[in-house]
């Protein structure tokens, strides 16, 4: 099968056995394959909406979207980040990263605050959630409030960019 085994093994202490497979299941390939066909897509002149009360991870996720070109507007809490949505001219904002956990008003509250507002793009912005959570509940949750994907904190740079393009496609194949 092209994979190794190896012993090791100390008297008094104990035997360790490595037994490495080189086995990629398809699906966790073709996966892959999409995820990077994703993150190469350009998505230089997007707009997004950064709500993340956490300093540093707020300028990582800037750099990290500043990377390919997307203007950041950021927001510390999920009010100043509804509030700033409030007052932006409908398709302002392609998306929106909003983290989970965050003081005065937490991510879900703020999405559903969101998909409430009285506006054209209010209910099809897509809304990407950020959080260290991420058990099954949690992602229930999340779209439980109108989220429309969930990252796991840390944020890596391609699941990034793969979300993001991944919504945009999804934004543009809906009917006006």
């Amino acid at each position: 099968m092209g994979g190794t085994i190896s012993v090791r093994s100390q008297v008094n202490k104990g035997t360790t056995f490595v037994v490495e497979l080189p086995i990629l299941c398809e699906k966790t390939a073709s996966d892959q394959k999409q995820k990077a066909e994703y993150a190469a897509m350009n998505l230089s002149g997007k707009q997004v909406l950064l709500i993340e009360d956490n300093y540093l991870n707020a300028e990582i996720a800037a750099l990290l979207l500043k990377e390919k070109d997307i203007i950041v507007s950021s927001a510390e809490n999920g009010r100043a980040g509804t509030d700033m949505f409030a007052a932006s001219s409908p398709g302002t904002f392609d998306a929106i990263l909003m983290d989970i956990r965050m003081p005065v008003m937490n991510g879900y509250e703020a999405t559903r605050t969101i998909r409430r507002m009285e506006r054209p793009d209010a209910k099809t912005v897509p809304i990407i959630a950020m959080s260290a959570d991420a058990f099954d509940e949690d992602l229930s949750r999340a779209k439980e409030a109108g989220m429309d994907d969930y990252l796991a904190k840390p944020i890596n740079a391609d699941n990034v960019y793969a979300a993001l393009s991944k919504a945009f496609q999804r934004q543009h194949r809906q009917p006006s």
